[in-house]
């Protein structure tokens, strides 16, 4: 995995704490919580979307999770400090503090969702190739410097609340604003580095710095009570608690429940002193986790509307005063939504967003295994290229959204034509790549030459008019030796389909190992024949 991945990674992770912690927060009746909540909202959307912008493969798509970036950012921003008023007990947010706290974090939203039209947030963008992916780069405008400016007058505006109210508040109390203090910190510091340039690629580390607030915050608000609270377990707090907890003894017996995990189980309050596995079968890994103290389990729950959700369970041991374990309690979380969102960035991250193929990272992924697997097995591999002739001028006579029509029509046609086992994805611009394992090179041409004419047989349709396509592609196929690679193959394959653009486009050309002279171009319209090289 290499560190954009591990990165991207890194931020659903964020994404999911962030969406737990919020939605413990929005249910917790303590001073300041609400707003953490929505904090951790902003956290999670920033998170999410800073994951799809570097999962993009083009500007359009990068330019578009930036525009859902900022609308995490500003959440973030304008709900620091509500949440410092608040947690703070001295000062109330009345209308007119309000509108002013959001003024500029909201211009700046607006800024950046106009930016084509004006460009003063961000002068120029573009995509630069980093050789592990294709990552966003930007010049900074001036209204950039104005969100700056604006994100260390907030962390100031910070500390001159919160520093007060620690001095006046009981030692307790101090406790708590004092890791709300050692939170704000920590994005000044990732700030700092991001100014300065400091991360590999440029990679904006403000998010999982804020992961790490979101956490200190999080300690500050739940701090010393839901461990009374889940004791009691009969608690107005409990009882309101959207998520699930349960409670049993060091037996294993069913203490108490609250309403949402009785919901979920399918348990009462006659339940009590029973065992959960007598009341709820299937639910083994569940029973383990209440019955060691300690753990997590995942679990699956069919609604009375057939609908699926699926669940976290988490367990804490219950301690006495001599740190004697005298039960269990387990707070379960519904992680449906997470999950979901979790599923759509591993989509992202394998798909090119504008036709739905695999993308050029994934292809080489799973390209890579599917042809080590031929290589032991002594079996051939077949690898193609295909580019769309004259797709320039789609693009300059009709417009972009002409051009992207004709690539989504492409896929379409490339994927209802392409054999079960193979593997295609959009190698870059208009052009796509086809893997073909335990194929020699006489099926090999007849599976590309079958694609080539699925997607020149038809006019592509275009509400200016039907565009012509047509394509040419190269094709590489032999048994894997020693020193092979899926890179290598795709070399061969690509240097033929040059060939089959010099020798007139509209055609096939097939690879041999080494290379050889050209020859002098033919014309035009060939009827797709091929000539090896």
């Amino acid at each position: 995995m290499n560190f954009i991945d591990a990165y991207t990674a890194a931020l659903v992770l964020v994404a999911i704490l962030s969406l737990l912690l919020s939605s413990r927060a929005l249910a917790w009746p303590a001073n300041g919580a609400r707003e953490f909540g929505f904090i951790q909202l902003g956290i999670a959307v920033y998170a999410v979307a800073y994951a799809a912008e570097l999962a993009a493969t083009s500007l359009t798509g990068a330019l578009r999770a930036i525009r859902l970036e900022y609308v995490g950012i500003v959440a973030m921003m304008i709900f620091w400090i509500v949440f410092a008023l608040r947690f703070s007990g001295r000062f109330r947010l009345r209308p007119t503090l309000a509108c002013l706290v959001a003024f500029l974090p909201l211009c700046t939203l607006a800024m950046v969702w106009t930016d084509s039209s004006h460009h003063l947030f961000y002068a120029r963008s573009w995509m630069q190739d980093i050789g592990v992916a294709s990552i966003l780069m930007t010049e900074k405008g001036p209204w950039y410097w104005v969100h700056v400016a604006n994100f260390w007058t907030f962390l100031a505006l910070n500390f001159a609340i919160l520093l007060p109210a620690a001095h006046r508040a009981s030692p307790q109390r101090r406790a708590q604003i004092t890791l709300v203090l050692g939170g704000s910190f920590v994005p000044a510091a990732a700030e700092i580095v991001h100014l300065l340039g400091l991360m590999p690629y440029g990679l904006d580390p403000i998010p999982l710095a804020f992961s790490i607030t979101g956490l200190l915050f999080g300690a500050a608000v739940f701090r010393g009570r839901f461990l009374a609270v889940a004791l009691a377990a009969r608690g107005p707090v409990l009882q309101a608690m959207s998520a699930g907890v349960i409670v049993v003894d060091r037996y294993g017996n069913l203490a108490d429940v609250n309403p949402a995990a009785a919901v979920i189980l399918g348990l009462s309050q006659d339940s009590i002193g029973c065992r959960l596995l007598d009341l709820a079968p299937g639910r083994e890994e569940l029973d383990a986790i209440l019955t060691t103290g300690d753990g997590k389990s995942d679990f699956l729950v069919v609604t009375e509307a057939r609908v699926v959700r699926r669940y976290t369970a988490s367990a804490f041991p219950i301690k006495d005063g001599i740190d004697r374990r005298v039960g269990t309690a387990a707070i379960i979380e519904d992680v449906t939504e997470a999950a979901a969102h979790l599923d759509r960035l591993v989509e992202l991250a394998m798909t090119d967003e504008l036709t739905g193929l695999l993308n050029r990272r994934s292809f080489l992924g799973q390209g890579n295994q599917a042809f080590e697997l031929s290589r032991r097995a002594g079996r051939p591999v077949a690898v193609a290229v295909y580019d769309l002739d004259h797709f320039k001028r789609v693009n300059d006579s009709r417009g972009h959204p002409a051009g992207d029509a004709v690539l989504r029509e492409v896929a379409i046609r490339l994927s209802d034509c392409m054999r079960a086992g193979d593997s295609l994805c959009r190698f870059g611009g208009e052009e796509f790549a086809l893997l073909m394992p335990d194929t020699d090179e006489a099926g090999a041409v007849v599976a590309v030459e079958r694609l080539r004419a699925a997607v020149g047989t038809e006019l592509v349709p275009w509400t200016g008019g039907p565009i012509a396509v047509t394509s040419s592609a190269g094709l590489f196929a032999s048994v894997p030796g020693p020193g092979d690679s899926l890179e290598g193959f795709l070399e061969k394959a690509d240097e033929a389909l040059y060939m089959a653009k010099r020798r007139g486009r509209n055609r096939l050309e097939l690879g041999r190992p080494g290379r050889q002279e050209p020859e002098q171009p033919q014309g035009p319209g060939n009827g797709g024949h091929y000539r090896p090289i």
